[in-house]
């Protein structure tokens, strides 16, 4: 399987929190490091060539996200629950 961003969240944290505070950490730690992320806090781009960008933190979807070429293997996101 190939995913951009895979998601493993603790059963007892709700999906909106755990991304709410991974976007903070994100982008305390891209602040720190002096990166800019230009016009969008979030792209990805898989080998396919495929790519989605989010242009806020709120703009991360809190559900599943195939990639749009079809091969059922490709996820720009991907959650599960932790074991």
């Amino acid at each position: 399987m190939i995913v951009g961003l895979h998601f493993s969240i603790p059963a007892r944290i709700s999906r909106a929190d755990f991304v709410r505070a991974w976007a903070t950490w994100i982008q305390r730690e891209s602040q720190a490091a002096g990166l800019d992320t230009g016009d969008n806090f979030l792209s990805i781009e898989l080998p396919c060539g495929e790519s989605v960008a989010y242009k806020t933190t709120d703009d991360v979807p809190l559900v599943d996200v195939p990639c749009a070429c079809g091969v059922p293997e490709h996820w720009f996101i991907k959650y599960e629950v932790a074991q």
